[in-house]
């Protein structure tokens, strides 16, 4: 019989890091099978072109320390 979800969390919780990141790379693949270089290369693009929309002024930046405080105040008040 196979492990239970509970023990394979368990299993997981006493990976490395490293050991961590190649698991999860692996059960992104089964989800989606995109391979690895081309999402490097959409996302290359993706971040080109949100710099450009900074750049020539399409969008404004937001301060990035007030958007973790956002979070953080919206996920207090939900516990």
């Amino acid at each position: 019989m196979g492990k239970t979800l509970i023990e394979i969390e368990k299993d997981v919780k006493n990976l490395t890091i490293s050991e961590k990141e190649l698991l999860v790379d692996e059960l992104l693949l089964e989800i989606d099978p995109t391979p690895r270089a081309e999402v490097d290369r959409l996302r290359h693009e993706l971040i080109k072109q949100r710099y450009a929309d900074v750049a020539e002024g399409r969008v404004q930046g937001v301060d990035g320390e007030a958007v973790v405080a956002k979070i953080r105040k919206s996920l207090n008040e939900k516990n």
